[in-house]
């Protein structure tokens, strides 16, 4: 197992420090318990201590505190269980985890920085920022360590420590993944993933549960509650930036070719519409202007009908591949439908968005098409609208685009026409 390394020195002081007050306050819990075995509430305080500490003292490097921790939060797992009052017997036990605990605590304290004094691997990985995740859990000395490890990675990290809050965070910080602490109060961790998953913009969101269960039907339990993956403290620093970026880039493919068009590859219209909001919603934020252009093959039923479909599909792939060779990255481009193509020129105002598409048309027929010893050429028409001055609502920008590419349809296609209230609309083509 990897450790969290020297580079996180100041976190491992810091965690010590607190470390100290929780032991005086689990010391403090056990000496009440003594004179009254059957306040299982101060056993549960104690157990809940032990608990935090089971998963963070391997984490940071010391296992011989998730050793003790471990063996108090099991023998008061099954007091609770039974709601039977400790017996002399548990509270020797107790005593004896307790003391081991303490002195795993001086020994870690002596030292001042995790065994092994290895750097972990993981945070030389270089990640790009965009790569967002939120960590829900009530022990800020844990999430404390995963914003250093995932941070060091490359990802851009929040975190949660009222299960309660974490909803209104979640929305507002809209993370690539989640990380997901089972036990906490209010609202548990299985309760909580349940509820992001009865929401549908949350329902192929990646949540991972980081634990101290490690049985196998606590496991089943948080991937029936509809996580993804699970990862049990203590943390390994490498096994968390490992997982946590296979998941993102495994969701990030799933959605891109949910959003792809099968034939030209090109962006689908459902994915085009979602963006038009987004774009539109910038450029209406920072007072920017867009243009968005609709395009659509001429006489293309003629080529189907005289070449076969076979190379109308040719013909479709070709303008898409032209498409995304000759427009700026920044373009956004889809298939809207049939032989209909749409592009979306942030930035640019309708004039500019025009000339462009009248360059890639003028490429466009250049292109010979060779069926057998048949060689034909295919052209489109063009309609470009712009915001702010034609429209203000994606909607209507479709709207006034298309009634600009009717005209140029009209007016004898191989063309690009711009929005103009003047013009007659009569009817759609």
């Amino acid at each position: 197992m990897g450790n969290w390394g020297l580079n996180n020195r100041e976190l491992v002081q810091e965690y010590l420090k607190e470390l100290s007050g929780r032991l005086r306050h689990m010391r403090a819990c056990l000496t009440e318990l003594h004179s009254r075995p059957e306040a299982l509430e101060l056993a549960q305080q104690l157990r809940e201590a032990a608990h935090r500490l089971k998963g963070s003292g391997g984490t940071y490097g010391f296992p011989e505190i998730s050793t003790a921790s471990l063996q108090i939060e099991t023998l008061l797992d099954e007091h609770l269980a039974a709601r039977t009052p400790l017996s002399p017997a548990s509270m020797t036990h107790l005593d004896r985890y307790m003391s081991d605990l303490e002195k795993a605590f001086r020994r870690a304290d002596r030292r001042q920085t995790p065994s092994g004094n290895k750097s972990s691997t993981a945070v030389s990985d270089s990640l790009p920022p965009i790569f967002r995740v939120i960590t829900v859990d009530d022990d800020p000395t844990v999430t404390r360590l995963i914003e250093a490890t995932l941070g060091e990675a490359g990802f851009l990290v929040n975190s949660v420590h009222q299960s309660e809050l974490a909803l209104e965070a979640i929305e507002g910080f809209q993370p690539d993944l989640v990380l997901l602490d089972i036990d906490m109060p209010k609202i548990d961790g299985l309760e909580l993933c349940r509820s992001l998953r009865r929401q549908k913009r949350f329902q192929t969101l990646p949540i991972v549960f980081v634990t101290g269960r490690a049985q196998s039907s606590h496991k089943v339990e948080g991937l029936n509650a509809g996580a993804d993956d699970y990862l049990t403290k203590p943390i390994d620093p490498e096994e968390l930036v490992a997982r946590c970026r296979t998941r993102i880039n495994r969701d990030r493919i799933v959605k891109e070719l949910g959003h792809r068009d099968a034939l030209t590859g090109l962006y689908n219209r459902q994915y085009f519409d979602e963006q038009f909001q987004v774009r539109l919603g910038e450029a209406q934020r920072y007072e920017g202007q867009l243009a968005v252009g609709m395009l659509d093959m001429d006489d293309f039923k003629k080529i189907n009908d005289t070449y076969g479909h076979p190379m109308g599909d040719r013909v479709l792939q070709e303008l898409a591949k032209l498409l995304t060779l000759a427009l700026r990255q920044s373009d956004l481009i889809a298939r809207y439908g049939g032989e209909e193509f749409v592009v979306l020129f942030p930035g640019l105002e309708p004039n500019r968005a025009k000339a462009a598409l009248g360059r890639l048309l003028k490429k466009f027929l250049t292109v010979h098409f060779r069926r057998d010893d048949k060689v034909f050429m295919a052209s489109f028409s063009g309609g470009v609208a712009g915001y702010p001055q034609d429209a203000q609502t994606s909607e209507a920008l479709i709207a006034r685009a298309d009634e600009a590419l009717y005209r140029a349809k009209r007016d004898g296609k191989r063309r690009i026409e711009t929005f103009s209230p003047k013009a007659q609309n009569h009817g759609k083509h």
